[in-house]
């Protein structure tokens, strides 16, 4: 089976791409972090006797998007796990960095997903996995922009879901809450942690992963780790969006 995994250098992409790694499946890891990728294919070498491509491209270039969706998203079964998010009140993030944050997140992420599907369909066959976060489902003040581009990865996947059902794919979004992953140091939910000692039990992306990919296999359309994590998204459905938007600022506000 032929698997493209994004993000693939630390993270959820690391850990998806160990589940996959044996001698029967070709395996192409993507990711901006060269070096990361270096680590990554040393340790399926050592751990799993096993060879991995590897391809070093950032996908807020335009360029090397195209290339990537030209030529790398032919496969079997795509993991995207290729995201990112800041911190940050409107006036302490400028637009730049709102704008990067916005490509990778918006721009790259439907565009690997759509000619990856397109791919799919004319074979009529294969599996996706995008990552997308349980901030799909509440606006966070003070972490607006990430929250936003992924409720636009959440709705867009769950929708394709059903679209594409038809052409024998599956598609799944998994939605992980905090985990030990780089988006908490990039994002500073170690801050939070200390203030308030809130998020004391972390979900290991490992344990994330195997459990969604079980998931995925029983026909799940939507994954949502961990029982804290499936109890806030129904407090966010069920309590009144200004009591709740006067939580979360609270939680978020000056931890740059």
């Amino acid at each position: 089976m032929r698997v493209t995994i994004l993000g693939a250098s630390s993270g959820f992409g690391r850990e998806f791409t160990k589940l996959f790694a044996n001698e029967t499946n070709e395996i192409t890891a993507i990711s901006n972090d060269e070096q990361g990728l270096d680590v990554l294919k040393a340790h399926i070498y050592e751990e799993h006797n096993c060879e991995i491509d590897t391809a070093c491209y950032d996908l807020t270039n335009e360029h090397d998007l195209d290339y990537v969706c030209k030529h790398l998203t032919d496969c079997d079964f795509l993991i995207n796990s290729a995201g990112a998010g800041k911190l940050g009140d409107i006036t302490r993030l400028s637009i730049e960095e709102e704008q990067y944050y916005m490509n990778l997140n918006i721009w790259a992420f439907h565009k690997i997903t759509k000619s990856t599907l397109l791919k799919m369909i004319e074979k009529r066959q294969g599996n996706m996995i995008n990552i997308c976060s349980t901030a799909s489902f509440t606006p966070l003040p003070n972490f607006s922009i990430y929250a936003a581009t992924k409720a636009f990865a959440g709705s867009y996947t769950i929708a394709l879901a059903k679209e594409v059902e038809k052409y024998s794919i599956r598609v799944m979004a998994l939605c992980p809450g905090p985990t030990r992953t780089n988006l908490l140091s990039t994002a500073h939910f170690d801050k939070i942690d200390k203030r308030y000692g809130i998020f004391p039990v972390y979900v290991a992306p490992d344990v994330v992963a195997k459990r969604a990919l079980k998931q995925f296999y029983k026909g799940r359309i939507l994954y949502i780790s961990g029982v804290t994590n499936k109890a806030s998204f129904w407090f966010d459905r069920f309590a009144p969006r200004k009591f709740a938007n006067n939580i979360l600022y609270k939680m978020f506000d000056d931890l740059n």
